[in-house]
């Protein structure tokens, strides 16, 4: 029983260090510089924006708010719930966000709760196939380092949805194979999995380090 206690303090200890030094570490990409004008990041803000105030994806300035779908509504829908549930982010005008300051740093640090979600569950993914702990941690790390997530969490892209996406897609498709559900299903989100993955593909590298070969033959028989 004590061994257990033990382990388990082992694994809350690990998981709450990777947690701070993801944090840490993206901390040094986080300056308060503003965003350029016309990138990515400054349509999925106003887009955000303009869907929370106005509930239209919209890259508008002004009323009429028309819809678009100029770009991805994933990062969209994340800066509005982000907007939503942060008294601050209500109160300041979307220029003013896209000006850099305090308004920018919370969406960033926001962020990362994607990166640190989707390497959480890179984890279980891992373990689910590997039944291996150490597996897992290798996956929790890499992904968790990743330096297309990281680096990008300075900016408001799609990588990070998209790397959630493929990871909750590959186990969802685990869990189909095993369980052998509808193969359409299985079909759509292998699909699924490879667009998410054309988006973001350098994070799944921790997936073809940890795997070994041997339990490819095992899953696959």
């Amino acid at each position: 029983m004590m061994r257990k206690h033990i382990v388990l303090l082992l694994h809350i200890f690990l998981c709450v260090l990777f947690v701070l030094l993801v944090i840490w570490n993206a901390s040094r990409f986080f300056d308060g510089r503003p965003l350029q004008p016309g990138n990515d990041a400054s349509y999925h803000i106003r887009t955000g924006y303009n869907l929370y105030k106005h509930q239209t994806h919209s890259l508008d300035k002004e009323a009429p708010f028309k819809p678009t779908a100029y770009r991805e509504p994933a990062p969209s829908a994340f800066v509005a719930l982000i907007i939503a549930s942060s008294g601050k982010l209500r109160n300041i005008d979307v220029d003013a966000i896209l000006a850099g300051g305090d308004g920018l740093e919370i969406l960033r640090y926001a962020q990362l709760l994607i990166c640190i979600l989707s390497a959480f569950l890179a984890m279980y993914f891992v373990y689910l196939l590997t039944k291996n702990m150490i597996y897992g941690y290798i996956a929790l790390f890499l992904v968790g380092f990743s330096n297309s997530l990281l680096f990008s969490a300075w900016s408001i892209n799609t990588e990070h949805p998209a790397a959630l996406f493929a990871i909750c897609a590959s186990i969802s498709l685990y869990k189909a194979v095993i369980h052998h559900i509808n193969k359409q299903f299985q079909i759509f989100l292998s699909k699924f999995r490879f667009n998410c993955s054309k988006i973001n593909y350098r994070f799944l590298n921790f997936f073809f380090l940890v795997i070994r070969r041997h339990d490819y033959n095992k899953f696959f028989k």
